[in-house]
């Protein structure tokens, strides 16, 4: 699908709104210590990937912690209006039409340690609204760790920035992008994934007006049924 705007977007904000309480571990503080990031990757386990019809777990492919989020609960009420204000934008970056919504679904946590990567990779679309992918990393020290995305010969290398330690980044692409999460070199690299659904609003329609031609061959079923014909 032909798209006006880009196939991926980014934007920071403040990490005040984010309340996350992770089972096992407790609620989160920002920016994470390693001692806390130590202690999701102990809750995690090994994220597998998507082949075709296939669920595999494979090191070499995808190395990185994952957290189910039945065992991640948000402060909904605060992150939600928030969240969705910066959809908004997103929105408008990814040049999805104004006529619609664009809404995000938790998937899941992400843990990232040392040496830690994906390799490149599209993500599945679950259901026929999602159009993509939305990460949200919490805030954190490390380095390594860069995405990159790429799309119809285009590629964009999203890299840690200054602000990575005290605020959240959100990276939004579509689903037909090629993405990859480069090794962390060292440190912790914790995300939040979500999907991205995109409704289009629907237009209410009036009762469809009569064409001139209705009318008289309306008229003329009836006569031909009304007409009596003698039987033989």
């Amino acid at each position: 699908m032909q798209r006006e705007g880009r196939f991926a977007a980014r934007l920071r904000c403040p990490a005040n709104d984010l309340t996350i309480e992770v089972r096992g571990v407790g609620v989160l503080r920002f920016p994470l210590s390693a001692a806390t990031a130590r202690k999701l990757s102990s809750v995690a386990r090994p994220a597998p990937f998507g082949l075709r019809e296939r669920t595999l777990h494979n090191p070499n492919i995808r190395d990185t912690g994952q957290i189910q989020r039945s065992s991640v609960k948000i402060d909904r009420r605060r992150w939600k209006p928030v969240l969705q204000a910066h959809l908004a934008q997103i929105q408008r970056s990814l040049g999805l039409p104004a006529e619609g919504r664009l809404d995000a679904v938790l998937d899941k946590l992400l843990v990232y340690g040392p040496g830690q990567f994906f390799a490149p990779h599209k993500d599945s679309e679950r259901s026929d609204d999602m159009i993509g992918t939305l990460t949200v990393e919490l805030p954190s020290v490390y380095t390594g760790g860069a995405m990159l995305v790429a799309h119809g010969g285009q590629r964009k290398e999203f890299r840690r920035t200054a602000g990575s330690g005290k605020e959240l980044t959100l990276l939004a692409f579509y689903a037909d992008c090629t993405h990859e999460a480069r090794p962390v070199k060292s440190g912790w690299r914790v995300v939040l994934t979500y999907e991205l659904h995109f409704r289009r609003e629907s237009v209410a329609k009036g009762p469809a007006l009569p064409s001139p031609a209705i009318g008289p061959l309306s008229a003329s079923i009836a006569a031909y049924f009304d007409t009596l014909v003698p039987e033989p």
